[in-house]
């Protein structure tokens, strides 16, 4: 069971499933130990006043560049992709259209996903400051493991006709996605945004989201396209052709080297890039670990369990309870999505910029930086002693406690584990 369905399960047991008026939820948090008001902490209290701006109004360089740009999202119902939306829609006002792909899921239609995006209490600072911003946006219904993303004749010619800017932010994130699945959605889905990059007539940039562990072997990362022994075509026709066992294969010889079919296909992908798209202006954007809003629009916000979000909370309602990872040496390399979406925002422009100087691919990493940068021990202990002091006591299974081992051994001694944890016999506690 996903760690994302054992949380749902506790929470419906304990009846927290049932709808909680707003004033409810600030009476079982302000008290004499927490006395401020969390709406205001979060800045959901202090949006700017709407404003009209006037079309001879000059903004920042980065502003300017959205000027009279269509944008098209892919990946727009997902955690950067609605960020990013939100984003490009409050603060630059002289954008002139955003094209939003989505795909239907199970027995949602498009429209319905689209229409639920912006019923999130995250779009409440943009309809104040802005009130008219869904007339800059435009539906596209698609699917990026089809070809052609399927999309249909007349909204493919809009975007090669209209569309200055791409943004492909969708991917599948599952680290234990079969490989057929994960290169289908992740080489071969861009493939296809490629392909459509190359019939739009005024393109400006085409921005590819990637990850900072594309190739996580690697002792030091640096701002290009790491090479690989990597035959892109090869494993693609494989996936075509060859049926699961036989992929299986294919999939156990990528994970000698990369941790899971995520990261895996994030370098193929950017490996595919590097080699075709020397001509385009490509940029390949790889953020780490991403996690909730630090600032803006509201801080501390967040729409998923994944990652980080999913352990932290795991820890927070005493369900997991071990971390393997280095005290003295492991670096927390979370990065605020609002961070991200500013990085690869920006980032956009450089590559355009960059490109018309000297056609290359362009590629920027966003992490921690060691300079400021927090240690697995401080975080571990002030996440426990906040969800301890958070008065959640609640929804906990047990109160939060963390184990946090650095080493794996297979000659494991039972009597070294604490009796309360159910753990596989082969994890050395220190």
């Amino acid at each position: 069971m996903a760690l994302a369905d054992k949380f749902r399960n506790i929470l419906a047991a304990k009846n927290l499933n049932n709808e909680i008026s707003q004033e409810e939820i600030l009476r079982s948090i302000i008290n004499s130990k927490f006395p401020q008001n969390p709406w205001e902490i979060l800045g959901e209290n202090s949006f700017n006043e709407p404003r009209t701006v006037p079309k001879e109004e000059v903004g920042s360089p980065v502003q300017e560049f959205f000027r009279n740009a269509n944008v098209f999202v892919t990946g727009a119902t997902g955690f950067v992709g609605i960020v990013l939306i939100e984003k490009l829609l409050r603060t630059c006002p002289h954008i002139n259209h955003i094209y939003v792909f989505v795909r239907s899921k199970r027995t949602v239609s498009p429209q319905e996903r689209f229409n639920k995006i912006f019923n999130d209490k995250f779009f409440r600072r943009l309809e104040y400051e802005v009130p008219n911003f869904r007339q800059k946006l435009t539906l596209v219904n698609g699917c990026l493991d089809q070809p052609g993303l399927d999309l249909s004749k007349e909204d493919r010619q809009t975007i090669i006709n209209k569309v200055n800017i791409i943004y492909h932010c969708a991917a599948t994130v599952r680290f234990d996605e079969v490989l057929r699945n994960a290169i289908t959605i992740n080489a071969l889905g861009t493939r296809e945004i490629i392909r459509l990059a190359r019939e739009i007539k005024n393109l400006k940039v085409c921005m590819f989201v990637s990850t900072a562990y594309s190739f996580c072997f690697q002792s030091e990362i640096e701002e290009k396209v790491i090479s690989v022994d990597i035959n892109y075509e090869d494993l693609i026709q494989k996936v075509k052709l060859q049926n699961d066992d036989e992929l299986m294969k294919e999939e156990q010889k990528a994970l000698k080297t990369w941790p899971n079919t995520y990261t895996f296909s994030k370098a193929l992908t950017e490996t595919m890039i590097e080699k075709e798209c020397k001509d385009l202006p490509f940029g390949i954007f790889r953020p780490s670990a991403i996690v909730s809003t630090c600032k803006e629009p509201v801080k501390g916000w967040i729409n998923n369990v994944f990652g980080p979000i999913g352990f932290t909370l795991g820890f927070s309602l005493g369900i997991v309870h071990v971390y393997y990872g280095d005290l003295d040496a492991d670096i927390v390399d979370f990065v605020p999505v609002d961070y991200v979406v500013n990085a690869l925002i920006c980032s956009s422009r450089e590559t355009y910029l960059k490109y018309k100087e000297t056609p290359m691919i362009g590629t920027w990493n966003i992490k921690t930086n060691t300079l400021n940068a927090l240690a697995v021990t401080p975080v571990k202990g002030a996440g426990v002693n906040f969800a301890r002091d958070a008065r959640s006591t609640n929804y906990m299974v047990v109160l939060p406690n963390l184990k946090i081992i650095r080493k794996i051994e297979n000659n494991f001694d039972s009597k070294d584990a604490p009796t309360n944890l159910a753990l596989e016999p082969r994890i050395r506690y220190y």
